[in-house]
This record gives C-alpha cells, structure tokens and sequence, in this order.
C-alpha cells in the first residue's frame, strides 16, 4: 500500500482509508477503509470503480452494533438505564452516515476524476 489515510472522527472512533496498488489491481480500481472504536474494529468500506462507476458497501460489524444496543436494552429492562440513552446511541451513529455520504456525493468525484 503507497497511501494510508487517518480520520480520528472523536469519542473514540478511528478511520483508516487505503487504495490498492495499481500493479496489483485486476479489473477495477480498489479502495477499502476500517473504522475503530477504542482500537477494536467496528466496520469497513470497500469501494469498487471502473469507467467512472462506483461501487460502495458500508458495513458495521454486526456483533460490534447489536452487543452495544443490547448492553443499553437490558439495563433499560433491569431500570438501571433510561431509554433516552438507548435512544441517544441509536440516533449517534446519523452523523457518521451523513458524513460518509456527504464524502461519497461531494469528495469522491473529483478525487477519482469522475465528470
């Protein structure tokens, strides 16, 4: 990898974002970024392109979200927890998607040279 890119995005959370070395490329250009939280990791994009078409997943591991909303359902449940915290972590994750999709509509054609 040529270039490794660091967003620290606050609260704890990291991300990283790489492109694949054109030698090593097949058919369409690769890029690919992780995201951390404390340092364990939460999630990952890929983005495929070719001829000015992207392609973008967005994931969040699955066992990294749904242990958290369980942690905050069960204390709820137990009256240990209001469910405006349960709330609050639900609606947290907006501005990251907001985020992410503002940088994929504005950032990523110019950047790739996309018209």
């Amino acid at each position: 990898m040529s270039h490794v890119w660091h967003a620290d995005l606050g609260r704890g959370v990291d991300f990283y974002f790489f492109g694949v070395p054109r030698a090593r490329q097949l058919i369409r250009e690769y890029h690919a970024g992780m995201y951390f939280k404390n340092g364990v990791p939460i999630g990952y994009v890929e983005l495929l392109t070719k001829d000015g078409v992207m392609e973008v997943g967005f994931n969040l591991y699955y066992a990294f979200r749904e242990s958290e909303t369980a942690w905050l359902y069960a204390r709820f449940v137990l009256r240990r927890g209001s469910f405006a915290a349960l709330e609050r972590w639900q609606i947290a994750y907006l501005p990251v998607y907001s985020i992410w999709a503002a940088l994929v509509v504005v950032m990523f054609p110019p950047v790739f040279g996309y018209r």
